[in-house]
């Protein structure tokens, strides 16, 4: 009976993963990064509201800022970037725009914002003020350290909300930093 119901609970399982699959753009949807422009660090990506410079990569250990680890042995994987409004009102959420190739141990996709110069949380940026950004994930200790990293930066696209205050709507990778040392 155990069997049986395993069975049925696959065959289930599978045609539903083969729908989703499909409706999210099939199995190359993954690798879909590869299409977009890859730069170098220090290179200046326009994203939409925001200008993004990575300018390199750090692991450091548990405490960062305000931000804990989950574990005492967990560590930081830390993206370093100069980020600046370029439209004319402040903005924020800015976790969407940076994102992490494969990295082994990192739990959440979405980073921890930080101010580089304060280590505090970073809310709002106003516009042309070019501000130092740290992206960090939580990067499990048992996980070997990366001694490179690949960074996708997302693009915005400007719409209208019915409000006429100005929203973005995210449409996928604008560029790829690839190959940044860890040190």
């Amino acid at each position: 009976a155990v069997v049986l119901m395993a069975v049925s609970f696959v065959m289930l399982l599978v045609p539903s993963f083969l729908t989703a699959v499909a409706v999210l753009g099939g199995l190359d949807a993954v690798r879909a990064v590869d299409d977009v422009d890859a730069v170098a660090v220090g290179t200046p990506v326009e994203t939409g509201p925001l200008r993004v410079t990575v300018t390199a990569a750090r692991v450091t250990g548990g405490v960062l800022g305000p931000a804990t680890v989950k574990a005492p042995a967990d560590r930081w994987i830390v993206v370093l970037a100069t980020v600046e409004v370029t439209g004319k009102e402040s903005y924020s959420h800015l976790a969407p725009y940076v994102r992490l190739g494969r990295v082994n141990g990192i739990g959440d996709p979405v980073p921890t914002v930080l101010s580089v110069d304060d280590g505090s949380y970073v809310d709002y940026l106003q516009p042309g003020v070019p501000v130092k950004i740290a992206f960090a994930w939580g990067q499990d200790a048992a996980a070997a350290v990366p001694r490179r990293l690949d960074v996708r930066l997302n693009k915005a696209e400007g719409a209208l909300d019915g409000s006429s205050l100005p929203a973005w709507m995210f449409d996928g990778p604008k560029a790829v930093v690839r190959d940044i040392p860890v040190v």
